[in-house]
Protein backbone atom coordinates (compact mmCIF):
# COMPACT_ATOMS: atom_id res chain seq x y z
CA UNK A 1 0.00 0.00 0.00
CA UNK A 2 3.14 1.70 0.03
CA UNK A 3 2.32 3.53 -3.40
CA UNK A 4 -1.68 4.41 -2.75
CA UNK A 5 -2.70 7.66 -1.01
CA UNK A 6 -4.20 8.02 2.69
CA UNK A 7 -7.90 8.04 1.34
CA UNK A 8 -7.38 3.75 0.21
CA UNK A 9 -8.14 1.33 3.20
CA UNK A 10 -7.37 -2.26 2.75
CA UNK A 11 -10.32 -5.37 1.73
CA UNK A 12 -10.50 -8.87 2.30
CA UNK A 13 -11.89 -10.96 -0.02
CA UNK A 14 -13.45 -8.00 -2.05
CA UNK A 15 -16.28 -8.68 -4.71
CA UNK A 16 -15.58 -8.50 -8.52
CA UNK A 17 -17.53 -7.07 -11.10
CA UNK A 18 -19.12 -10.34 -11.86
CA UNK A 19 -20.10 -11.29 -8.14
CA UNK A 20 -17.17 -13.30 -7.78
CA UNK A 21 -15.05 -13.49 -5.14
CA UNK A 22 -11.27 -11.84 -5.64
CA UNK A 23 -7.95 -13.28 -6.07
CA UNK A 24 -5.62 -13.59 -3.31
CA UNK A 25 -3.92 -10.32 -4.42
CA UNK A 26 -5.11 -7.38 -1.69
CA UNK A 27 -7.50 -4.95 -2.88
CA UNK A 28 -8.14 -1.39 -1.50
CA UNK A 29 -11.09 0.70 -1.45
CA UNK A 30 -10.91 4.86 -1.94
CA UNK A 31 -12.84 6.44 0.26
CA UNK A 32 -13.43 9.76 -1.54
CA UNK A 33 -14.40 8.32 -4.73
CA UNK A 34 -16.07 4.33 -4.31
CA UNK A 35 -13.24 3.21 -6.57
CA UNK A 36 -11.90 -0.48 -5.76
CA UNK A 37 -8.30 -1.05 -7.09
CA UNK A 38 -5.43 -3.38 -6.85
CA UNK A 39 -1.80 -2.77 -5.24
CA UNK A 40 -0.76 -0.87 -8.14
CA UNK A 41 -3.80 1.49 -8.14
CA UNK A 42 -5.38 -0.33 -11.07
CA UNK A 43 -8.91 0.14 -10.88
CA UNK A 44 -11.06 -2.83 -10.71
CA UNK A 45 -14.41 -1.39 -10.16
CA UNK A 46 -16.53 1.44 -8.48
CA UNK A 47 -19.11 0.83 -5.61
CA UNK A 48 -22.72 2.63 -6.14
CA UNK A 49 -23.37 4.43 -3.28
CA UNK A 50 -26.92 4.75 -2.37
CA UNK A 51 -29.93 7.20 -3.80
CA UNK A 52 -30.33 9.76 -0.81
CA UNK A 53 -33.04 11.16 -2.61
CA UNK A 54 -35.01 8.31 -3.23
CA UNK A 55 -34.24 6.88 0.23
CA UNK A 56 -36.23 9.65 1.37
CA UNK A 57 -38.75 9.05 -0.66
CA UNK A 58 -39.73 5.71 0.39
CA UNK A 59 -39.07 6.24 4.28
CA UNK A 60 -41.47 8.93 3.30
CA UNK A 61 -44.09 6.29 1.64
CA UNK A 62 -43.37 3.88 4.34
CA UNK A 63 -44.50 6.40 7.11
CA UNK A 64 -47.60 7.52 5.12
CA UNK A 65 -48.43 4.03 4.52
CA UNK A 66 -49.23 3.56 7.86
CA UNK A 67 -50.48 6.57 8.66
CA UNK A 68 -52.86 5.84 5.83
CA UNK A 69 -54.35 2.38 7.40
CA UNK A 70 -54.82 3.96 10.78
CA UNK A 71 -57.07 6.75 8.75
CA UNK A 72 -59.09 4.52 6.65
CA UNK A 73 -59.61 2.29 10.42
CA UNK A 74 -61.09 5.96 11.73
CA UNK A 75 -63.10 6.80 8.89
CA UNK A 76 -61.23 10.12 8.78
CA UNK A 77 -57.61 11.46 7.80
CA UNK A 78 -54.83 11.78 10.72
CA UNK A 79 -51.91 13.78 11.59
CA UNK A 80 -48.91 12.31 10.53
CA UNK A 81 -45.58 13.69 12.87
CA UNK A 82 -42.68 14.55 10.97
CA UNK A 83 -38.95 14.41 12.50
CA UNK A 84 -38.76 18.34 12.44
CA UNK A 85 -41.28 18.85 14.84
CA UNK A 86 -44.62 19.31 12.19
CA UNK A 87 -47.49 17.09 11.16
CA UNK A 88 -49.03 16.38 7.82
CA UNK A 89 -52.40 15.35 7.45
CA UNK A 90 -52.77 12.24 5.64
CA UNK A 91 -56.01 11.33 3.96
CA UNK A 92 -57.96 7.85 4.01
CA UNK A 93 -56.14 6.62 0.40
CA UNK A 94 -52.22 7.75 -0.08
CA UNK A 95 -52.81 10.75 -2.88
CA UNK A 96 -49.93 11.46 -5.12
CA UNK A 97 -48.93 14.56 -2.93
CA UNK A 98 -48.63 11.80 -0.27
CA UNK A 99 -45.90 9.79 -2.22
CA UNK A 100 -44.50 12.33 -4.59
CA UNK A 101 -45.36 9.57 -7.46
CA UNK A 102 -47.65 10.45 -10.40
CA UNK A 103 -47.80 6.98 -12.52
CA UNK A 104 -50.13 4.57 -13.46
CA UNK A 105 -50.43 0.93 -13.95
CA UNK A 106 -49.86 -0.36 -17.83
CA UNK A 107 -51.67 -3.59 -16.78
CA UNK A 108 -54.18 -5.71 -14.30
CA UNK A 109 -52.43 -6.69 -11.25
CA UNK A 110 -54.61 -8.28 -8.61
CA UNK A 111 -53.81 -9.33 -5.04
CA UNK A 112 -54.70 -9.32 -1.39
CA UNK A 113 -54.36 -6.99 1.47
CA UNK A 114 -54.96 -7.38 5.59
CA UNK A 115 -57.83 -5.44 6.80
CA UNK A 116 -57.34 -1.90 8.10
CA UNK A 117 -55.31 -2.06 11.52
CA UNK A 118 -55.90 -0.22 14.67
CA UNK A 119 -52.72 -0.03 16.66
CA UNK A 120 -52.67 3.22 15.99
CA UNK A 121 -56.18 3.74 17.77
CA UNK A 122 -55.37 1.73 21.01
CA UNK A 123 -51.87 2.78 21.27
CA UNK A 124 -50.81 5.65 19.50
CA UNK A 125 -47.32 6.40 18.62
CA UNK A 126 -45.16 9.13 20.66
CA UNK A 127 -42.08 9.89 19.12
CA UNK A 128 -39.53 9.40 21.47
CA UNK A 129 -35.97 11.04 21.23
CA UNK A 130 -34.10 7.59 23.19
CA UNK A 131 -34.55 4.12 22.46
CA UNK A 132 -34.96 3.63 26.10
CA UNK A 133 -35.93 6.09 29.20
CA UNK A 134 -38.73 6.32 32.00
CA UNK A 135 -42.00 8.17 31.30
CA UNK A 136 -44.07 9.95 34.62
CA UNK A 137 -47.52 9.25 36.33
CA UNK A 138 -49.11 11.42 38.92
CA UNK A 139 -50.76 8.88 41.41
CA UNK A 140 -54.45 8.40 40.50
CA UNK A 141 -55.45 8.76 43.74
CA UNK A 142 -54.10 11.97 44.28
CA UNK A 143 -57.77 12.59 41.92
CA UNK A 144 -59.62 10.26 43.36
CA UNK A 145 -58.96 9.37 47.05
CA UNK A 146 -60.87 11.53 49.90
CA UNK A 147 -58.89 13.73 52.18
CA UNK A 148 -60.83 15.60 54.78
CA UNK A 149 -60.20 19.02 55.20
CA UNK A 150 -61.06 19.63 58.72
CA UNK A 151 -59.37 21.98 60.84
CA UNK A 152 -58.51 21.47 64.19
CA UNK A 153 -58.53 23.54 67.34
CA UNK A 154 -56.79 26.85 67.01
CA UNK A 155 -53.08 27.12 66.24
CA UNK A 156 -53.58 23.28 65.21
CA UNK A 157 -51.90 21.56 62.20
CA UNK A 158 -53.97 22.16 59.03
CA UNK A 159 -54.17 18.55 57.08
CA UNK A 160 -51.83 18.71 54.45
CA UNK A 161 -51.59 16.68 51.21
CA UNK A 162 -48.91 16.02 48.67
CA UNK A 163 -48.76 14.31 45.26
CA UNK A 164 -47.02 11.84 44.45
CA UNK A 165 -45.54 10.67 41.22
CA UNK A 166 -44.29 7.26 39.98
CA UNK A 167 -41.95 6.49 36.68
CA UNK A 168 -42.36 3.25 34.16
CA UNK A 169 -39.52 2.57 32.06
CA UNK A 170 -39.90 1.50 28.22
CA UNK A 171 -37.28 -0.38 25.79
CA UNK A 172 -37.95 0.44 22.55
CA UNK A 173 -37.38 -3.04 19.94
CA UNK A 174 -36.17 -2.92 16.94
CA UNK A 175 -38.31 -4.15 14.54
CA UNK A 176 -36.37 -4.74 10.52
CA UNK A 177 -37.82 -6.54 7.50
CA UNK A 178 -36.05 -6.34 4.25
CA UNK A 179 -36.44 -7.51 0.61
CA UNK A 180 -34.30 -8.03 -2.41
CA UNK A 181 -34.10 -6.45 -5.57
CA UNK A 182 -32.49 -8.50 -8.14
CA UNK A 183 -31.12 -5.68 -11.17
CA UNK A 184 -33.23 -8.16 -14.40
CA UNK A 185 -36.28 -7.33 -11.97
CA UNK A 186 -35.68 -3.62 -12.04
CA UNK A 187 -34.04 -3.91 -15.85
CA UNK A 188 -37.63 -5.23 -16.92
CA UNK A 189 -40.23 -3.66 -15.22
CA UNK A 190 -42.51 -1.32 -17.25
CA UNK A 191 -42.32 1.40 -14.18
CA UNK A 192 -38.51 1.14 -12.67
CA UNK A 193 -40.00 1.96 -9.48
CA UNK A 194 -42.97 -0.20 -8.68
CA UNK A 195 -41.06 -2.95 -7.89
CA UNK A 196 -39.57 -1.05 -5.11
CA UNK A 197 -42.16 0.03 -3.81
CA UNK A 198 -44.19 -3.28 -4.10
CA UNK A 199 -41.32 -4.25 -1.83
CA UNK A 200 -41.85 -2.01 0.62
CA UNK A 201 -45.48 -2.34 1.08
CA UNK A 202 -45.11 -5.96 1.49
CA UNK A 203 -42.36 -5.49 4.28
CA UNK A 204 -44.86 -2.80 5.96
CA UNK A 205 -47.99 -5.05 5.43
CA UNK A 206 -46.03 -7.75 8.00
CA UNK A 207 -44.41 -4.92 10.17
CA UNK A 208 -47.94 -3.30 10.38
CA UNK A 209 -49.30 -7.44 11.20
CA UNK A 210 -47.36 -7.93 13.86
CA UNK A 211 -47.69 -4.95 15.52
CA UNK A 212 -51.27 -5.22 15.23
CA UNK A 213 -50.64 -8.54 17.01
CA UNK A 214 -48.54 -7.32 19.80
CA UNK A 215 -50.85 -4.15 20.67
CA UNK A 216 -53.98 -7.04 20.49
CA UNK A 217 -51.54 -9.12 23.14
CA UNK A 218 -50.77 -6.30 24.94
CA UNK A 219 -54.44 -4.91 25.51
CA UNK A 220 -56.29 -8.34 26.13
CA UNK A 221 -53.82 -9.59 28.84
CA UNK A 222 -55.64 -9.63 32.25
CA UNK A 223 -52.56 -8.90 34.11
CA UNK A 224 -51.98 -5.99 32.35
CA UNK A 225 -55.31 -4.17 34.26
CA UNK A 226 -56.48 -3.71 37.23
CA UNK A 227 -59.06 -6.42 38.19
CA UNK A 228 -61.44 -3.53 38.89
CA UNK A 229 -61.90 -2.93 35.03
CA UNK A 230 -61.51 -6.53 33.87
CA UNK A 231 -64.76 -8.68 33.43
CA UNK A 232 -65.00 -12.53 32.13
CA UNK A 233 -68.14 -13.78 30.95
CA UNK A 234 -68.72 -16.97 32.15
CA UNK A 235 -71.10 -19.62 29.57
CA UNK A 236 -74.32 -18.52 28.99
CA UNK A 237 -73.12 -14.85 29.27
CA UNK A 238 -71.49 -14.77 25.93
CA UNK A 239 -72.66 -12.25 23.47
CA UNK A 240 -73.35 -15.58 20.50
CA UNK A 241 -76.22 -16.98 21.72
CA UNK A 242 -75.88 -17.14 26.13
CA UNK A 243 -78.98 -17.20 27.51
CA UNK A 244 -78.05 -14.42 30.02
CA UNK A 245 -76.05 -12.34 27.35
CA UNK A 246 -76.27 -8.78 27.70
CA UNK A 247 -73.87 -6.97 25.54
CA UNK A 248 -74.98 -3.45 26.69
CA UNK A 249 -75.14 -4.20 30.68
CA UNK A 250 -71.30 -5.20 30.49
CA UNK A 251 -70.63 -2.34 28.67
CA UNK A 252 -72.05 0.09 30.40
CA UNK A 253 -70.61 -1.77 33.64
CA UNK A 254 -66.65 -1.38 31.82
CA UNK A 255 -67.36 2.20 31.43
CA UNK A 256 -68.62 2.56 35.21
CA UNK A 257 -65.73 1.01 36.97
CA UNK A 258 -63.12 3.07 34.59
CA UNK A 259 -61.24 5.81 35.77
CA UNK A 260 -62.14 8.24 33.01
CA UNK A 261 -64.50 8.31 30.82
CA UNK A 262 -63.95 5.57 28.00
CA UNK A 263 -63.84 7.02 24.75
CA UNK A 264 -63.83 4.34 22.05
CA UNK A 265 -64.52 0.60 22.31
CA UNK A 266 -62.71 -1.93 20.00
CA UNK A 267 -63.69 -5.33 18.73
CA UNK A 268 -63.04 -7.88 16.52
CA UNK A 269 -65.56 -8.30 13.02
CA UNK A 270 -66.77 -11.67 14.81
CA UNK A 271 -67.69 -10.27 18.03
CA UNK A 272 -69.05 -7.32 16.33
CA UNK A 273 -71.79 -9.91 14.22
CA UNK A 274 -72.42 -11.43 17.79
CA UNK A 275 -73.07 -7.86 18.97
CA UNK A 276 -75.11 -7.01 16.15
CA UNK A 277 -77.43 -10.87 16.46
CA UNK A 278 -78.13 -10.54 20.35
CA UNK A 279 -81.54 -10.26 21.59
CA UNK A 280 -80.54 -7.78 24.50
CA UNK A 281 -79.29 -5.37 21.18
CA UNK A 282 -81.89 -6.31 18.66
CA UNK A 283 -84.42 -4.98 21.28
CA UNK A 284 -82.98 -1.32 20.84
CA UNK A 285 -83.32 -1.37 16.78
CA UNK A 286 -87.08 0.06 16.79
CA UNK A 287 -84.94 3.13 17.44
CA UNK A 288 -82.95 3.25 14.55
CA UNK A 289 -83.39 6.27 11.78
CA UNK A 290 -84.79 3.96 8.74
CA UNK A 291 -86.24 0.77 9.93
CA UNK A 292 -86.34 -0.40 6.32
CA UNK A 293 -82.25 -0.42 6.78
CA UNK A 294 -79.78 -2.44 8.51
CA UNK A 295 -77.86 -0.43 11.84
CA UNK A 296 -74.91 0.44 11.47
CA UNK A 297 -72.12 0.52 14.26
CA UNK A 298 -72.14 4.59 14.32
CA UNK A 299 -75.51 4.99 14.63
CA UNK A 300 -75.80 1.53 16.97
CA UNK A 301 -73.44 3.20 19.76
CA UNK A 302 -75.89 6.27 19.26
CA UNK A 303 -78.97 4.87 20.03
CA UNK A 304 -77.29 2.81 23.26
CA UNK A 305 -75.41 5.42 24.43
CA UNK A 306 -72.13 4.25 24.22
CA UNK A 307 -69.00 5.86 22.84
CA UNK A 308 -67.67 5.06 18.57
CA UNK A 309 -67.41 1.37 18.44
CA UNK A 310 -63.93 0.77 15.91
CA UNK A 311 -64.26 -2.64 14.17
CA UNK A 312 -61.24 -4.52 13.95
CA UNK A 313 -61.27 -6.52 10.59
CA UNK A 314 -57.54 -7.53 10.65
CA UNK A 315 -57.08 -11.46 9.65
CA UNK A 316 -54.13 -13.61 9.77
CA UNK A 317 -53.09 -17.21 8.81
CA UNK A 318 -52.02 -18.78 12.51
CA UNK A 319 -51.03 -22.03 10.61
CA UNK A 320 -50.59 -21.43 7.11
CA UNK A 321 -48.62 -24.87 6.61
CA UNK A 322 -51.59 -26.44 7.52
CA UNK A 323 -54.74 -24.89 6.98
CA UNK A 324 -55.50 -22.25 5.20
CA UNK A 325 -58.11 -20.90 7.93
CA UNK A 326 -57.42 -17.05 8.82
CA UNK A 327 -58.02 -16.45 12.55
CA UNK A 328 -59.02 -12.19 13.93
CA UNK A 329 -56.08 -10.65 15.43
CA UNK A 330 -58.22 -8.76 18.19
CA UNK A 331 -59.99 -12.29 18.66
CA UNK A 332 -62.85 -13.15 21.16
CA UNK A 333 -62.63 -10.14 23.62
CA UNK A 334 -63.55 -6.73 23.67
CA UNK A 335 -61.18 -3.93 24.13
CA UNK A 336 -62.32 -0.45 26.03
CA UNK A 337 -59.57 2.57 25.97
CA UNK A 338 -59.72 6.30 27.13
CA UNK A 339 -57.97 8.68 24.68
CA UNK A 340 -56.98 11.66 26.18
CA UNK A 341 -58.07 15.24 24.21
CA UNK A 342 -54.58 16.29 23.97
CA UNK A 343 -52.29 13.44 22.05
CA UNK A 344 -49.82 12.77 24.15
CA UNK A 345 -51.50 14.83 26.89
CA UNK A 346 -49.17 17.76 28.58
CA UNK A 347 -51.62 19.02 31.17
CA UNK A 348 -50.93 16.62 33.64
CA UNK A 349 -53.94 15.47 34.68
CA UNK A 350 -54.83 13.29 31.63
CA UNK A 351 -53.55 9.49 30.55
CA UNK A 352 -54.11 7.61 27.99
CA UNK A 353 -55.18 3.66 28.24
CA UNK A 354 -51.86 2.69 26.46
CA UNK A 355 -48.89 4.53 24.09
CA UNK A 356 -46.46 3.06 21.79
CA UNK A 357 -43.28 5.22 22.29
CA UNK A 358 -41.65 4.91 18.61
CA UNK A 359 -37.64 6.13 18.92
CA UNK A 360 -37.25 8.60 16.69
CA UNK A 361 -33.67 7.55 15.67
CA UNK A 362 -30.44 9.04 15.47
CA UNK A 363 -31.30 10.76 12.68
CA UNK A 364 -28.30 13.12 11.97
CA UNK A 365 -26.45 9.89 12.55
CA UNK A 366 -28.07 7.53 9.47
CA UNK A 367 -25.51 7.47 6.77
CA UNK A 368 -27.21 4.98 4.26
CA UNK A 369 -31.19 5.84 4.60
CA UNK A 370 -33.90 8.27 5.45
CA UNK A 371 -36.49 7.67 8.25
CA UNK A 372 -39.97 9.81 8.84
CA UNK A 373 -42.49 9.02 11.71
CA UNK A 374 -40.08 6.61 13.04
CA UNK A 375 -39.75 4.36 9.91
CA UNK A 376 -35.94 4.12 8.72
CA UNK A 377 -35.70 2.98 4.97
CA UNK A 378 -32.28 1.80 3.85
CA UNK A 379 -31.21 0.78 0.73
CA UNK A 380 -28.46 -0.29 -0.86
CA UNK A 381 -26.85 -2.15 -3.87
CA UNK A 382 -25.49 -5.33 -3.34
CA UNK A 383 -22.77 -6.83 -5.80
CA UNK A 384 -22.42 -10.48 -4.16
CA UNK A 385 -26.18 -11.29 -4.88
CA UNK A 386 -27.30 -13.09 -8.19
CA UNK A 387 -25.33 -12.72 -11.78
CA UNK A 388 -26.07 -9.29 -11.90
CA UNK A 389 -26.49 -8.15 -8.26
CA UNK A 390 -29.15 -5.95 -7.24
CA UNK A 391 -30.79 -3.77 -4.19
CA UNK A 392 -31.54 -4.41 -0.97
CA UNK A 393 -34.12 -2.50 0.51
CA UNK A 394 -34.44 -2.39 4.57
CA UNK A 395 -37.53 -0.94 6.62
CA UNK A 396 -36.90 -1.00 10.76
CA UNK A 397 -38.76 0.61 13.42
CA UNK A 398 -38.70 0.96 17.17
CA UNK A 399 -41.23 0.08 19.13
CA UNK A 400 -42.23 -0.06 22.67
CA UNK A 401 -45.99 -0.68 23.40
CA UNK A 402 -47.02 -0.08 26.84
CA UNK A 403 -49.93 0.04 28.85
CA UNK A 404 -49.43 3.75 30.57
CA UNK A 405 -52.95 3.37 32.74
CA UNK A 406 -54.48 0.32 34.02
CA UNK A 407 -57.40 2.01 35.78
CA UNK A 408 -58.43 3.45 32.72
CA UNK A 409 -60.68 1.84 29.80
CA UNK A 410 -61.26 -1.91 30.39
CA UNK A 411 -61.76 -5.51 28.86
CA UNK A 412 -63.77 -7.90 28.40
CA UNK A 413 -62.59 -11.28 27.94
CA UNK A 414 -64.49 -13.97 26.08
CA UNK A 415 -67.48 -11.92 24.61
CA UNK A 416 -67.79 -14.52 21.71
CA UNK A 417 -67.10 -18.32 22.73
Amino acid sequence: MAGLGPEFVALANAPSQDGQRAQQTQTFLNMKTGHVCDAKGNTLFRMSPADDEKSQLFADYAASYAASKTARALGHPVLMPLKDGGERLVTMDLAPTDVHIDSALPNYAAGYRLGDPVADIAAPPVLAPKASDVFFTWDPANAFQRVLPTGGAQGAAVPEINPTLSNSPYVCKPFALGGFLPTETMANADAPLKPQLAVIKRIMNALLLEREIRVATLLQTSGNWDSSVVQTLAAGSQWDGGAAADPVKNLQDAIQNSYLPVTRIIMSEIVRFAFARSPAVQKFSFAKPDPSRPIDMAQLSAVLDLPPITVAKMKYQATPSSSNALTYVWGNHVVLVHEPEENPPTTQDDVATAYTFRWSGADQMVRDGSSEGGFLVRQFYDPRRGPRAGNTVIVTHNDAEVVTSKFVGGLILNAFQ
